[in-house]
């Protein structure tokens, strides 16, 4: 030890081994530095940094900007790929009511159905007949263990109506079924049974009529799912059943679950695209929406309208505008 304070240094390690020297710049670097096309990057912000290890300690270090040296070329290569990556800013997210409209187009089957939406019960047919008498609503022709299944399916769903809601319900619930059969007919062949079929259709139709829960529907008082679920017996929930069921009906359609909100106070309801699988009630209530919103997108154009009705917000259950 030469001194207390200095020791020896260390034995030389692998990495204290010399660098080998530069490899020779290419080809394309001996007639000068390579022609800037208006392709490459910008270098104003690059810069190389400069290292200088001697006996594997760090003994110097400078930049200069990378347009002056060798490694220009690499540096605008680099600078592009780095634009590239760089994604422009989301679009600013639409109106409010702009979203609730759309929400409320996917929960009806479009803009069409939105635009011709009435809250006329589903026990009247158009023509003042029963809406039982309807094609939509007769058990479609099969043979065997389907008939009788889907027989016994539509008696269950009465019997749920009847126990917790009204006849209405009832009738949403056959539609649901018979269509559910006409889309997808393995979600009535592979249920477990016809309990769960039935459980299935009616968490999907009340679920999309807000129907399950504590509180109030309307005039109809909501039913907690745990009741509808002893109603029928089963012992575990209907919902996964109820999921594919909507899945048969919406085909190839968003069910809009992650889409825009539906606006403050509105209720919240599943995604069946079909009004007619709507009570009257709730389509009443989605009307009210309709026309609150409509009246907020001709306020923000200008023209006559509710005033204060684009002033941003929510959109209460009765389409008021709520404060930020």
């Amino acid at each position: 030890m030469t001194h207390p304070l200095w020791p020896d240094p260390p034995p030389p390690a692998w990495y204290d081994e010399p660098w080998p020297p530069p490899e020779p710049a290419p080809p394309w670097h001996a007639g000068g530095w390579p022609h800037r096309s208006d392709a490459d990057g910008e270098l104003d912000d690059a810069v190389v940094r400069h290292l200088v290890f001697l006996g594997g300690r760090l003994v110097e270090t400078w930049s200069e900007p990378a347009e002056e040296t060798r490694w220009a070329s690499t540096a605008r290569r680099l600078a592009v790929e780095r634009d590239r990556r760089a994604l422009p800013p989301p679009p600013p997210p639409p109106p409010l009511w702009a979203q609730v409209q759309t929400w409320l187009a996917v929960r009806v089957g479009g803009r069409a159905a939105l635009d011709r939406l009435d809250d006329r019960a589903l026990t009247a047919g158009p023509d003042g007949t029963d809406a039982l008498d309807h094609d939509d609503l007769l058990l479609p022709t099969t043979d065997g263990e389907a008939r009788e299944r889907l027989e016994l399916v539509a008696d269950l769903l009465g019997h749920v109506a009847e126990m917790h809601f009204d006849a209405e319900v009832g009738v949403a619930m056959r539609r649901a079924l018979v269509r559910t059969h006409a889309e997808d007919a393995s979600v009535v062949g592979d249920a477990r049974s016809a309990t769960h079929l039935a459980g299935g259709i009616a968490w999907a139709v009340t679920r999309a009529n807000g129907l399950l829960g504590t509180q109030r529907a309307g005039a109809v008082a909501q039913v907690p799912a745990r009741r509808l679920q002893e109603s029928l017996a089963l012992r575990s929930s209907p919902a996964e059943l109820g999921r594919r069921t909507q899945r048969a009906l919406l085909g190839f359609r968003s069910h809009g679950d992650d889409r825009p909100p539906r606006g403050s106070g509105a209720p919240d309801l599943l995604a069946l695209g079909d009004p007619l699988l709507l009570t009257g009630a709730t389509r009443a209530r989605l009307l009210r929406l309709r026309d609150r919103a409509r009246e907020a997108e001709l306020a923000e154009a200008g023209e006559p309208g509710r005033p204060g009705a684009a002033a941003g917000g929510g959109v209460d259950e009765g389409g008021r505008q709520t404060p930020r």
